[in-house]
């Protein structure tokens, strides 16, 4: 009877976070300078406005998130770059601290990032509010081509954070920049996101921070296709058995969707070309097939839109006719 009780409490904790309303946190961060000279200064000015830990997580996510903009010139993923010679691993930590401490002020002075990037101001940040985070590693997918591809190489980072003893994942490089396009395009769903969705887009290293109760393999995550945020947001939802790569047959592909919203009219495109409306009709189990005509047999994937936004993307092997 304890555990049932402590298990709903979690549950209703976790919701209640994640239905909480942040307009009043972000408004008063709007009114923050644009430039701060420390993560100490920024922490020191957050812990004046805000008493609970969970706002000012926000107002570090929403700050970083509007401020600091994306890197495209300098985007080299540099989680493993220090090259250092020491004697003790003390004296390892020490040039490792001083290294971090040199890329943060540069952030900051530039006012520009990689993930990696935002990932260590945030933490930095945190530790300053005595805030308990971490920088998670691993692997994203944005591109179609990547899918039945098995990186082997890091290619992203993004952060976890504890909150009232529970761990929340976030993003704020994609919070920032789009999946699409490298413009600054602030999306709010990569704030707390749910771990079951998280890990369709972001595969971390360390198994542990899938923070699921089934984690999955590196190889599954590569044969999913991509997802967008408005996928989520939007509430799609494609059959289980649905891979990231489409078959062809007849000139035809087909997706297969166990819900389409009923407000929302769905288009496709063929490597990005001639948007055009997705047919797709219900089944008799109430699930969904969604018809694309395929007569260019050079084209390699399939984007499908929800009105004007992508929600998922697949690669179509060249091979099937």
């Amino acid at each position: 009877m304890f555990v049932r009780i402590v298990l709903i409490s979690v549950l209703l904790l976790s919701f209640n976070m994640q239905g909480q309303d942040y307009a009043k946190v972000d408004a008063i961060v709007r009114n923050y300078p644009n430039k701060i000279n420390t993560t100490l200064d920024l922490a020191t000015k957050i812990n004046s406005d805000f008493n609970l830990d969970e706002e000012k997580v926000r107002a570090a996510y929403q700050w970083l998130s509007n401020n600091i903009d994306y890197e495209k010139v300098n985007d080299v993923f540099d989680i493993a770059d220090y090259q250092i010679i020491y004697a003790s691993e003390k004296e390892r930590l020490r040039q490792l601290e001083t290294k971090n401490r040199k890329k943060i002020k540069r952030i900051l002075k530039t006012n520009k990032a990689i993930c990696i990037g935002y990932a260590r101001v945030f933490k930095a940040i945190c530790d300053d509010l005595n805030i308990q985070s971490e920088i998670v590693v691993g692997y994203s997918k944005t591109m179609a081509n990547q899918i039945n591809n098995d990186a082997t190489y890091k290619n992203h980072a993004w952060n976890a954070v504890k909150i009232n003893n529970i761990w929340q994942l976030l993003d704020i490089t994609w919070s920032t920049v789009s999946q699409v396009k490298e413009y600054k395009h602030y999306n709010d769903y990569y704030f707390f996101v749910d771990p079951k969705e998280l890990i369709l887009t972001h595969f971390p290293v360390n198994r542990d921070w899938q923070l699921l109760e089934s984690p999955i393999s590196k190889a599954t995550f590569f044969k999913t296709p991509i997802f967008y945020a408005n996928y989520f947001i939007e509430q799609f939802k494609i059959a289980d058995n649905q891979g990231g790569i489409i078959e062809i047959s007849d000139k035809k592909a087909q997706v297969y969707f166990d819900k389409i919203p009923n407000s929302k009219k769905v288009f496709y495109t063929l490597d990005g070309q001639n948007y055009k409306p997705m047919m797709y009709k219900k089944t008799k189990d109430g699930n969904y097939v969604g018809s694309f005509k395929y007569k260019n047999n050079k084209s390699k994937n399939i984007t499908i839109y929800s009105e004007s936004l992508p929600i998922l993307s697949f690669a179509i092997d060249a091979k099937i006719e």
